[in-house]
């Protein structure tokens, strides 16, 4: 449009009477077939261009997407990290239980076997001073 405009301001036209310049039919028939097909090729850069603007839009909600699941799976991973921590420490607590309980099952037979060594000692003590007096 703009090479027509252009062509008209400077005198050339299609009808050879009407100026002193005149060009063929057929390079002006080029001319607006050039002229459309870059019409086409504009329209077809611009739906390109948006095609490529909605993919790379559609690519960052994909990408927010795959950021918010690792980021779920990271909180998937500590809350497993913390289970597995607590169940090693209900282990620990179950074996020190156990360790203190038998400890203390030792002491209350070495207190038993105490009770029986101080009451047979007392014992003999009150006999060997029964038998002194």
């Amino acid at each position: 449009m703009i090479i027509l405009v252009h062509l008209t301001l400077s005198g050339i036209s299609q009808i050879a009477s009407d100026s002193i310049t005149c060009l063929p039919n057929s390079k002006l028939r080029k001319a607006i077939r050039k002229i459309e097909d870059c019409k086409l090729i504009r329209e077809e850069l611009l739906a390109t261009q948006n095609s490529v603007s909605l993919l790379e839009e559609r690519l960052d909600l994909k990408d927010q997407i795959i950021r918010s699941y690792d980021m779920k799976d990271s909180l998937c991973e500590k809350k497993c990290s913390n289970y597995e921590d607590i169940i090693l420490a209900k282990d620990q607590q179950i074996f020190n239980h156990k360790s203190i309980e038998s400890i203390q099952n030792v002491k209350i037979k070495l207190l038993k076997i105490n009770k029986w060594i101080y009451g047979g000692a007392g014992l003999l003590i009150g006999v060997l001073l029964s038998l002194i007096k």
